[in-house]
C-alpha cells in the first residue's frame, strides 16, 4: 500500500492533549494546509465549497494502534458504556487515519486555510475532498448516531469554554 502526503497542517496546537477533540468543538479557530507544490493545481475550484474533508495521517505518537478494541468513551464514562473502537471517533485505531470536516476559506497559492481546528501542527495531509451535501448528508433527518445520542453536547461545549 502506498500513501502520498499532499500537504501538511499548520496550526497552533503542538500537543495532542491540548487540541480540541473534534473540529465542531472549535469552529472559529483557523489553520491551514501547506500544500506540496506539485499538488497545488488540485485545489482549483475548491474555494466554491463551504466545507471540505481533510484526510490526515495522525501517526503513531497521536494514536494507539495496538491494544484493546473495547473502550469506555469519556463522553459517557458516567454511564459505564463500553463500545468498540469502530463505534467511536476517538484516536484508538488500528490505522492512524484522521477524518476532519472543516470549513473552507480562501485559497492562496499553496495554502488551503480552514476553520474548525482539531489537528496538530505538522500533521501530514493525505487528501482533500469537497463536502457535498447531496452526497454526504443523510437524506433521513432522523438518522441515528448510536451512543453519541446519549451525550450532553451542550455540557461538553461549555466545559471546553466554547460557549459562555
Amino acid at each position: 500500500m502506498q500513501v502520498t502526503e499532499i500537504g501538511v497542517v499548520r496550526s497552533n496546537y503542538v500537543e495532542h492533549r491540548l487540541a480540541p477533540q473534534q473540529a465542531a468543538l472549535n469552529p472559529d479557530e483557523t489553520a491551514w494546509v501547506e500544500m506540496v507544490p506539485s499538488f497545488a493545481d488540485g485545489l482549483r475550484a475548491l474555494d466554491g465549497f463551504d466545507y471540505v474533508w481533510l484526510i490526515t495521517w495522525l501517526g503513531d505518537d497521536a494514536v494507539r494502534t495496538m491494544g484493546p478494541l473495547l473502550e469506555v468513551p469519556h463522553l459517557v464514562a458516567h454511564l459505564g458504556l463500553e463500545v468498540g473502537t469502530f463505534a467511536t471517533r476517538g484516536p484508538f485505531r488500528p490505522t492512524p487515519i484522521g477524518l476532519h470536516l472543516v470549513r473552507g476559506m480562501p485559497i492562496e497559492a499553496l495554502r488551503l486555510t480552514f476553520r474548525g481546528v482539531d489537528i496538530i501542527d505538522g500533521t501530514p495531509v493525505l487528501d482533500v475532498k469537497p463536502y457535498v451535501k447531496e452526497f454526504d448528508r443523510p437524506v433521513d433527518a432522523d438518522t441515528l448516531s448510536g451512543w453519541y445520542g446519549r451525550v450532553d453536547f451542550d455540557s461538553v461545549i461549555k466545559r471546553r469554554g466554547i460557549l459562555s
